[in-house]
């Protein structure tokens, strides 16, 4: 197993990581969360960026379902 199962593996132990994230789409969905803008959103741009960050982990710990 590599690092990046491991990571997965002890996070889905600690209720963090639901069942199907596995550690490339954990990863992928950090970088699209802390992808540049292309356009500044001025004073709400630290909340908007707080919401998504609480979003995706919401999600994370939800996992992604069986189509």
């Amino acid at each position: 197993m590599d690092n990046g199962a491991r990571f997965i593996e002890k996070a889905r132990a600690l209720g963090q990581v639901g069942p199907g994230v596995t550690h490339l789409e954990f990863t992928v969905g950090l970088l699209a969360l802390q992808r540049p803008r292309e356009v500044s959103l001025g004073e709400v741009e630290n909340e908007l960026d707080n919401a998504m960050i609480r979003i995706y982990l919401a999600g994370i710990r939800v996992g992604i379902k069986p189509d």
